[in-house]
């Protein structure tokens, strides 16, 4: 599992030992989440349902449909894993990006505002900026340059992976449409996931 802290600084020696660590009302050590965590160990969580199964289908060794089944469910896991982590992740670049454009936005447009005790108008305030490098492409430009690669990038990666799953979910059920005994034995197996 991976866990972020909620701790004090403290130098690397005394931070190993936890002594920065802070405590909830229970002395447990106060844990911080976020996204990439929390789809990170429900990746974790699934992969020991798994493990557990395999452990016990392994006991009289594997059938070539258990070894299929097993196949199936570690690739549906580690597809559906990556999956949520990278539409998260997406999502977080997102946030990041419309905010940089908000707060960049919210610079521009403050440029015709005159500071107080200023004499100058509006349109000299603006000009004064634009002329000391304050205009649209060095406030909102440079961040819709710099992000959109990254953003392109980001959303290509979800396609891919979303794409994979649906592949792997489509190879595995255009099989067992194709045997149903096959299915009902998958049933049985799934149920003591």
């Amino acid at each position: 599992m991976v866990y972020y802290v909620d701790s004090e600084p403290e130098d690397p020696i005394n931070q190993h030992m936890t002594y920065g660590y802070r405590l909830d009302k229970d002395g447990k050590i106060k844990i911080l989440s976020n996204t990439s965590t929390v789809a990170y160990n429900d990746f974790l969580i699934k992969m020991e349902g798994y493990k557990t199964l395999k452990n016990i289908l392994a006991s009289d060794g594997y059938t070539a449909e258990e070894q299929f089944f097993l196949d199936s469910e570690q690739a549906k896991i580690a597809a559906s894993g990556i999956c949520r982590i990278v539409t998260e992740e997406m999502d977080i670049i997102k946030n990041i990006y419309n905010r940089g454009i908000q707060d960049a936005s919210e610079v521009f447009a403050s440029c015709s505002n005159v500071p107080w005790g200023f004499i100058l108008s509006s349109y000299e305030t603006e000009v004064a900026y634009s002329e000391g490098g304050l205009n649209y492409e060095t406030t909102i430009g440079i961040i819709q340059n710099r992000f959109h690669p990254v953003v392109d990038k980001a959303k290509q990666l979800e396609k891919d992976f979303t794409d994979l799953e649906k592949q792997i979910q489509n190879g595995i059920q255009k099989k067992l449409d194709e045997d149903r005994e096959l299915a009902s034995k998958f049933s049985q197996w799934e149920s003591l996931l």
